[in-house]
């Protein structure tokens, strides 16, 4: 500690604070898929998905708690390969040790930063919906020149809307308003990719308009949000 007075030194001291977190975490679930489309997307049917984890304070773990998750997907065709999509999320996490669940950023309501404390809850409450629609439906340019290779087949465009709500006491639930939920609407592109011709990527891009706050957020990533 060159450098430091010896007040300084008990008051840095003082202030280091670390928590380790060690989880042992064990899980069930039970899933139903009828989803099916037309070669890129799915576009009709559904999925079902329901979740119960619990971690324990057993070998070297302390955390306690228990998380129940419920999402549900429906996808209807509006002909060819366009399709709305629907997507629903519950979660709810209880115990000693409650996980938190985060409002915003990709995965949930678009165009709220994932990390704001005031967004996250031992509860949530989602929803997304989207309007998928081919731009593009035989792109077909191979680019050879480049190792990996990428085949891109396919430009869509996508029309969405993202709802949620998070909690900490019943409390708040009983007395949920429209307007306690917070929303956000948007357009994005998603450009459909092979590598090597045989392992598909999904290249992202999102705008989205914050509907129950000022503010909006571009987002970039891999995959499709469901």
């Amino acid at each position: 500690m060159l450098g430091l007075s010896a007040s300084e030194v008990q008051r840095f001291n003082s202030t280091r604070v670390r928590d380790i977190y060690e989880t042992r975490m064990g899980r069930m679930s039970l899933v139903r898929d009828t989803s099916n489309g037309k070669y890129l997307v799915a576009n009709q049917g559904g999925r079902l998905r329901l979740d119960m984890s619990r971690g324990a304070r057993v070998l070297g773990g302390n955390q306690e708690f228990w998380v129940y998750r419920g999402e549900l997907h429906k996808f209807i065709s509006t002909g060819g390969q366009g399709a709305v999509a629907l997507r629903l999320v519950s979660e709810k996490s209880t115990g000693g040790d409650p996980q938190i669940f985060e409002l915003g950023g990709i995965g949930g309501v678009r165009g709220f930063q994932r990390t704001l404390a005031e967004k996250a809850g031992a509860g949530l409450m989602m929803g997304n919906f989207e309007w998928r629609f081919p731009l593009v439906s035989d792109l077909n340019y191979y680019m050879w020149y480049l190792f990996p290779d990428f085949y891109f087949k396919a430009i869509f465009g996508t029309i969405f809307y993202d709802a949620g709500f998070t909690w900490n006491q019943h409390a708040q639930v009983a007395r949920l308003r429209l307007h306690d939920f917070e929303s956000s609407a948007g357009a994005g592109l998603r450009l459909y990719s092979f590598i090597l011709q045989r392992f598909p990527m999904v290249l992202s891009l999102d705008w989205a308009k914050r509907t129950s706050s000022r503010g909006n957020v571009f987002y970039f990533y891999f995959g499709p949000v469901f």
